[in-house]
């Protein structure tokens, strides 16, 4: 059969031109769009940050500056959960740029930022910026006018530059409280005590503390009328130990002491240091049931003699040889679930005959990070232990696979047995 053009006189009816509407598209569809964005949003809020390399690309900071203006645009088309993720990047287009350009901040400013009927709406906050050389004072009424017109906020997520400018913001600018926070994450170069003081009176609902800095400024004790008058409400703790000086880990005490007393998580990396046991040693005054430690260059030895009564699950990830001392320690006595991963085997065969004894341990992981190992002398390894494990009425689960990369957000997927991949995610960020 042939095609034939039909022929009228008739011009063919056009399409207005209307702005973009997504009103008219099903809801599955309109869900899927949001599921979409949702996915591309960096970073996400439940990961932990270990090294200034895992930033974005230059490129991948332009398209989230795109998306954030597209959702800002979506707020009268689609649902509101759209507008719950708003990017602010501040990433400079040339490395070489040291003198301060307003311009490059102007999303910064009040009037740049969305309607406050669109603010009410936005739960999470991204603030990105790899900057360090320039004063955070002169952002800081910025900073402070923004916070003041985000009553809804749940999760600010704050680095570089950005970071500097809210610590200071913090600490020298006069500030309502925002009961909505729950989630804080810090990625800096410097704080001090004063600025993470002001922070726990500001948000008093806080529930999880990110701190992931290379100095922390103002040791010394801290008067009575400069802590916070409520108790904390903090559960969630993750630390990235890589301070300089011994004095800096007594600052980070001063911090942590406020919300000590209601820590439930605990988790700990970067690189091991013997400062480190005051840190872990002020968790004896804590309800916590969860410590993670992550550590790449050695095992943590002088944390094995802290006795933590409410520990109910310890993971261990080091790239170095597990020590003897962890089976029995004062760490590991009250432990259910215990999860290690070594370089070697976490546990020789001949230590199970010496009459290792854990009363309280339910469930054993072990994972060897060796990249080639005997096959033969790993049946025999994994034979043993199970064996041990039956006799004792623990559940043995074997990590050791043929890629054995230390990946620090594996730590949080093994202590849910519903699946959970994050521990340290909030009610807030499940409801983004």
């Amino acid at each position: 059969m042939q095609l034939t053009r039909l022929q009228t006189s008739e011009p063919i009816p056009r399409t207005e031109e209307t702005s973009a509407t997504f009103s008219l598209l099903p809801v599955e569809l309109a869900e899927h769009i949001a599921d979409h964005l949702q996915e591309q949003l960096w970073p996400p809020v439940d990961s932990a940050i270990t090294d200034w390399s895992s930033y974005p690309s230059s490129s991948v900071q332009r398209d989230l500056c795109a998306l954030s203006l597209v959702s800002r645009s979506l707020n009268r088309i689609v649902a509101p959960r759209l507008l719950k993720n708003v990017i602010h990047d501040f990433k400079s287009k040339s490395f070489c740029e040291v003198t301060f350009d307003p311009h490059r901040y102007q999303w910064l400013s009040p009037q740049r930022f969305p309607s406050q009927s669109v603010s009410q709406w936005i739960r999470v906050l991204y603030l990105h910026d790899l900057f360090r050389d320039l004063d955070p004072a002169m952002e800081s009424d910025n900073m402070a006018a923004l916070l003041k017109i985000l009553p809804a906020v749940e999760v600010v997520v704050a680095t570089g530059f950005c970071a500097s400018v809210l610590l200071h913001t913090l600490s020298t600018c006069s500030l309502r409280e925002i009961g909505s926070l729950k989630v804080l994450k810090i990625f800096s170069y410097a704080m001090n005590v004063k600025s993470m003081l002001a922070a726990f009176r500001i948000f008093p609902n806080l529930t999880s503390l990110t701190i992931d800095v290379v100095n922390i400024e103002g040791a010394g004790t801290i008067p009575s009328h400069a802590l916070p008058p409520r108790p904390s409400a903090v559960t969630e703790l993750d630390i990235c130990a890589r301070l300089y000086a011994p004095d800096e880990y007594e600052s980070l005490c001063n911090i942590l002491m406020h919300i000590v007393p209601t820590l439930k998580m605990v988790h700990i990396h970067g690189e091991y240091s013997e400062e480190l046991h005051q840190v872990v040693s002020l968790l004896r005054l804590s309800p916590v049931e969860t410590l993670l430690l992550n550590f790449r260059n050695k095992f943590p030895e002088s944390l094995m003699s802290i006795k933590i009564p409410t520990l109910k699950t310890l993971s261990i990830s080091t790239y170095a040889y597990a020590s003897p001392s962890l089976w029995g320690s004062d760490l590991a006595v009250s432990v259910t679930k215990l999860n290690l991963r070594s370089s070697g085997y976490p546990i020789d065969i001949a230590q199970l005959h010496r009459g290792i004894e854990m009363p309280s341990l339910k469930v054993l992981q072990l994972q060897s990070l060796c990249k080639t190992r005997d096959q033969e002398e790993e049946r025999r390894w994994d034979g043993q232990i199970r064996e041990w494990c039956a006799r004792r009425g623990v559940s043995f689960v074997n990590k050791n696979s043929e890629s054995n990369i230390l990946r620090p957000q594996d730590d949080y997927s093994y202590l849910h047995p519903e699946g959970k991949e994050s521990a340290l995610s909030t009610n807030a960020v499940h409801q983004v």
